[in-house]
């Protein structure tokens, strides 16, 4: 835990120290042809929490289950999941299928003790309500960063830990024309905080790690990720104070950037 904290504090000087020599003009920053998004908790977050989505689903399956409890049974089996990034996928369909299954075995965990009558037409239910933008929320500071930084020629790409449901979230909430790639865990086979996942997409753009820049609200999967890759990365905290460099809008890196 102390060794934690230590990394966290590391991280966070590091990019205090690269914001200051940003804003002074001195030892100028490399400005980047691409910026990487994280998607979850960068461009979008579900619009309330897991826990309740998933308490009033089962309710409308005849089934009482406490929010809070399926909240916190969420974060403790999700981070003992395996990755979900699968490497072996030949078909479209097996993947669809793979994703799928992660996804269930974890909600499955989750509820295995509550005896859910009718879990798999539940679990369809509830996967199809996560594939749809209604169930999300874009951030405002979205759309305007995009397409600042669009007009301005610099490209932007996302990296997300996530599944093929985020090509049709993208596409409803018309952000796909922004972004020259979309990199996912699931398809790519490795996920962050694995410098191989920054690596494979990097080359798909042609790109070296010193031409492109990464943002994201983790500084595991994020801010160590793409260091792990030698990226820059910049970590977003929405309503934080900027400690540490940290941005508190993602439209800050429009004039970082150009």
């Amino acid at each position: 835990m102390i060794a934690y904290f230590a990394c966290c504090l590391l991280m966070r000087r590091t990019l205090n120290d690269s914001l200051q020599t940003g804003k002074s003009g001195t030892n100028k920053m490399q400005k980047p042809k691409l910026i990487f998004f994280d998607a979850g908790g960068t461009l979008v977050a579900p619009r309330e929490a897991v826990g309740e989505t998933y308490a009033r689903l089962a309710r409308s399956y005849g089934h009482s289950v406490d929010a809070q409890t399926l909240q916190a049974g969420f974060l403790k089996h999700f981070h003992a999941q395996p990755p979900l990034a699968f490497p072996n996928w030949e078909t479209e369909a097996e993947l669809q299928r793979l994703e799928y299954e992660w996804w269930r075995r974890l909600v499955f965990d989750v509820l295995a003790s509550e005896s859910l009558p009718r879990f798999d037409e539940f679990f369809a239910e509830a996967f199809e309500h996560y594939r749809q933008p209604t169930a999300w929320r874009l951030f405002d500071d979205v759309l305007p960063t995009l397409q600042a930084l669009n007009e301005r020629g610099v490209q932007c790409a996302v990296l997300s830990n996530f599944d093929s449901r985020l090509f049709d979230l993208l596409a409803g909430f018309g952000l796909s024309r922004y972004f020259s790639g979309v990199h996912i865990s699931a398809r790519m086979g490795v996920a962050k905080p694995d410098g191989r996942i920054f690596e494979a997409a990097l080359q798909t753009h042609g790109l070296q790690a010193h031409e492109a820049w990464h943002v994201g609200d983790s500084l595991r999967e994020d801010v160590a990720g793409a260091g792990n890759a030698g990226i820059k990365a910049w970590l977003i905290e929405r309503g934080g104070n900027g400690e540490g460099g940290a941005l508190t809008r993602l439209d800050q890196l429009v004039a970082l950037a150009v």
